[in-house]
Order: structure tokens, then sequence, then C-alpha cells
């Protein structure tokens, strides 16, 4: 299973995929702003979070995707997560929505200035894929 979180910042965005590496596509999309390495590392520790808290159902096979969203409060609490694809399989739906509920609140995002807390955080896009399924 993999979690892959896309940041978003007006049209560039770093998509998340390891637990250290973070690949910035903000240069390429949106006039050479990089995302910082703060702002990298704090994904990372979300996703690792949430990846830790996914319960995988037996029903889950590889290619499987879920596609959501989830707007924070300037606390790190979650105002709202919601499937914008789902996987065609509503036990993986509510499994990846329950990780994100598990994993909350997600205290880290209230250290971030607001300026960064509404470019990067304010709405974020996770994948959960399914891979590995022996």
């Amino acid at each position: 299973m993999v979690v892959c979180i896309l940041i978003s910042a007006g049209g560039g965005c770093a998509q998340i995929q390891s637990d250290t590496e973070a690949t910035d596509y903000s240069s390429s999309v949106y006039s050479n702003e990089e995302i910082s390495k703060n702002i990298t590392d704090l994904a990372v520790k979300i996703k690792k979070r949430i990846e830790s808290n996914w319960v995988q159902p037996e029903s889950a096979t590889n290619g499987m995707v879920v596609r959501m969203n989830l707007r924070f409060y300037p606390d790190g609490s979650v105002r709202q997560s919601k499937i914008t694809e789902g996987s065609g399989s509503e036990e993986l739906d509510i499994s990846a929505l329950d990780a994100v509920k598990r994993s909350e609140p997600f205290r880290e995002i209230k250290d971030l200035s607001g300026g960064d807390f509404q470019r990067y955080f304010s709405v974020i896009t996770f994948h959960f894929m399914v891979i590995g399924i022996q």
C-alpha cells in the first residue's frame, strides 16, 4: 500500500511518495517558486501518520486507488475529508477515510505561518494506492 500526497501551490505541487523524498514540481509549473524542505518534511510526517493508521481491507486488490481531498483548520484538525474519486470498493474508500480520522489532529500544522498554511495545507490531495499484494 502506498499513500501519495499532492501539495498544491497555485498550480505547482510537490508529490510526496516515499518517507524521505518529495518530488518538487513547482519550479516547472509555478515560476521559480520552490516548496521548502520544512513544508515537504511536514507533508512526509502527515503521510506517514495516515499510512500507519490505514487498515487495508482484505477485499483490496492491486491497482485500486482512492483519491480524496482534506481541508484543515489552522489548528491541524480536519475540517473536511472528501473522496473525489472512489476505488470502486466501498470498503476500501471507508478505510481511507477512517485512516484520516484515526490520524488527526495534525498538530504540526498549527506551527505554520498563515501564508504557508493557506498556500500548502488548507487543502491537500491524497491518493491511497493499493500495491504489493501477493
